[in-house]
This record gives C-alpha cells, sequence and structure tokens, in this order.
C-alpha cells in the first residue's frame, strides 16, 4: 500500500513538471503569438490568463487593472521580483 501511494505521488510529480514546462513554453511564446493573431485569438488568450479585469483612474487617467489566473499570476510576481532583483 506504502509503494503504491510513492508511486502514485511520483506520478502527479511528473505531471505537474511537464505542466509547468508547457505553461512557461507559452509564456515565452506568447508576445510573438500575439502580435500574429486575429482579435477572437487575442480574446481567447486573454479568457485563459485573466479571470478579471477592472478599470481604475489613477490622476484622472483610467487603467485597466488585469486579475491573472493561476498559475499566470505566480509567473507575473516571479518576475516581478526578478526585475528587483531578489
Amino acid at each position: 500500500e506504502v509503494r503504491n501511494q510513492i508511486e502514485r505521488h511520483e506520478e502527479a510529480n511528473q505531471s505537474y513538471i511537464e505542466t509547468g514546462i508547457k505553461i512557461l513554453e507559452l509564456a515565452n511564446k506568447c508576445y510573438g503569438l500575439w502580435k500574429v493573431r486575429k482579435p477572437f485569438e487575442k480574446r481567447e488568450l486573454l479568457n485563459f490568463v485573466l479571470s478579471n479585469c477592472s478599470l481604475k483612474v489613477k490622476n484622472g487617467v483610467p487603467t485597466v487593472e488585469p486579475t491573472y489566473k493561476k498559475p499566470f499570476d505566480l509567473l507575473l510576481n516571479y518576475g516581478v521580483h526578478l526585475n528587483r532583483g531578489e
């Protein structure tokens, strides 16, 4: 029974790693894909990545602030920390 549980965890861990690699590959290609896609395809991508957007007004200037779905929120936060040298 213990061996079966260990094997299931190892399989799940491998699947998790493979999914993470695919997400990173997509993130690396995202800008290039965005530039050549049609508007409806861009909308599909935004629906996949974003969970919500809100309109904020700062100093009289309206801006759209996105809320990212997981794991894209983690990628964004990771990039912010890298830019700060953390």
